[in-house]
């Protein structure tokens, strides 16, 4: 069992009984409310490093105890001790560790990094990373997000603090190049009914065009009417930017629900072109699709062309009713310019849909979904993003939403990308050259202005 020195734990109760006795003899009758905040910033601080210091000691402790151990005297030779300095959710730690030869390979070998997955070339570490992406997942900006986690790393609370201790955004932005998660539940869930709702959204792209199409579906059960709020059973999210949408979210719905069970499937959009080819493509076998036109989209199409709520209310009726030929009668008078002409055809070319959406069993948010889901966070700032990236934000964010665990999705993320990469050995020794990595966050010194200089990089 691993017990904390006893001195780590006598420093962190004497500078806690420092700041109490200075506190209490600075005490006037009546109370600051700075006092409980100094307080505050004293029991971080301090309980900060003393988790830094419990890390090294563990991870120093690790290393000595296979260092004595007989199975490292077998296989390793001792060939040098150096330290460390790594960035976690503590701040920045230094730690020693021991470095050894592997006597029949003469491989490089760490076991404190290779136990506890520090790997070569990384300063931040892979909870600092997690963090990233979960956060990064809600507010979708590089610059917040390393500002955040900058400030939370140095100390949760600190009311010294002037310096910006905010993480570059191409540091954020390294962090974030993983492999999209794609996750599959363990059970699929068993519903006869099913609500899809669609919509898209156009994202601003760098190097294909001038926008990203972003597709989004959201689905769910029924609707629990609790009080004034409507309530989605089982509501999840499912988005992408590839052409084959449809089949996508086909594979996802057989991935998440038994489609043997579903008997029906109502289908509400707001009546493009791609989302009706995406409904003939979900045509399943014994499956009843009901395809609804969003309340909307055709409330407004209907109000802009009759002007007068009397008129608004007559035309209903008829949609309720299925009564095509008086619909047509009592709004064709109603056109009088090209707008009018729009809307006139809107409502025609969909009055089939329009009739399945009055007597839906649920509500139409789609316009609120694609809102909060996709329009808040890849369109509400002025910025474009790589086609090649975009679909991997788009999985973050389909994760979050869906309240998946998103640390745990990275870890899994990263372990699963590592175990693929290709290990190369030459002669019997395994050469790294990380520190040419583009990706590598270790900074080196760059000399290519000194010519027929030798080029130093710290080890």
């Amino acid at each position: 069992m691993f017990i904390l020195p006893q001195e780590y734990q006598n420093e962190y109760i004497k500078e806690l009984e420092r700041y109490l006795h200075d506190l209490l003899y600075t005490l006037q009758i009546k109370g600051k409310a700075i006092n409980f905040a100094k307080l505050i910033e004293a029991v971080s601080y301090n309980s900060e490093n003393l988790a830094r210091q419990a890390i090294v000691a563990y991870l120093e402790k690790m290393d000595l105890d296979f260092k004595q151990s007989k199975i490292r005297k077998d296989r390793y030779y001792v060939k040098d001790y150096l330290p460390r300095t790594i960035v976690c959710m503590f701040g920045e730690l230094t730690y020693n560790r021991t470095i050894y030869l592997d006597k029949n390979t003469g491989e490089r070998f760490i076991y404190v990094d290779e136990k506890m997955g520090i790997w070569p070339r990384i300063r931040y570490t892979q909870d600092v990373r997690a963090y990233a992406y979960e956060c990064y997942a809600d507010e979708n900006s590089m610059i917040k997000v390393g500002k955040e986690l900058g400030n939370l790393i140095h100390s949760k609370f600190a009311l010294k603090r002037n310096d910006d201790y905010a993480l570059s955004r191409q540091t954020i932005y390294n962090f974030l190049k993983v492999k999209p998660v794609h996750f599959v539940p363990d059970i699929k869930k068993e519903s006869g009914r099913l609500f899809i709702l669609m919509d898209e959204k156009f994202i601003g792209c760098q190097d294909k065009g001038n926008k990203i199409v972003a597709k989004a579906a959201m689905v769910y059960e029924e609707v629990i009417r609790k009080g004034k709020k409507n309530i989605l059973k089982s509501k999840t999210f499912f988005s992408s930017a590839d052409k084959d949408f449809s089949y996508d979210l086909l594979t996802y719905l057989d991935e998440i629900y038994e489609l043997d069970r579903i008997k029906e499937i109502y289908l509400m959009a707001d009546g493009g072109a791609w989302i009706k080819e995406a409904f003939d493509n979900l045509e399943l076998p014994d499956v009843r699709v009901i395809r609804c036109l969003d309340k909307f989209h055709s409330y407004r199409a209907l109000y802009e062309l009759c002007k007068d709520i009397t008129y608004f209310q007559i035309s209903l009726y008829y949609i309720s009713r299925n009564d095509k030929e008086s619909f047509i009668r009592s709004v064709k008078d109603f056109v009088k310019d090209k707008k009018d002409e729009d809307n006139y055809k809107y409502l025609i070319n969909h009055f089939d849909e329009c009739v399945n959406m009055y007597y839906a069993l649920g509500p139409c948010a789609m316009e609120q979904c694609i809102c909060h889901h996709l329009m808040s966070q890849f369109t509400s700032v002025p910025k474009a993003y790589s086609s090649k990236n975009i679909e991997r934000y788009l999985s973050m964010r389909d994760n979050y939403r869906n309240n998946r665990n998103m640390k745990k999705i990275y870890l899994e993320a990263v372990e699963q990308e590592r175990s693929d990469r290709p290990v190369t050995v030459l002669n019997k020794t395994q050469l790294s050259f990380s520190i040419f990595d583009k990706g590598s966050d270790i900074p080196y010194f760059n000399t290519a202005n000194l010519k027929g200089k030798m080029r130093f990089i710290p080890c």
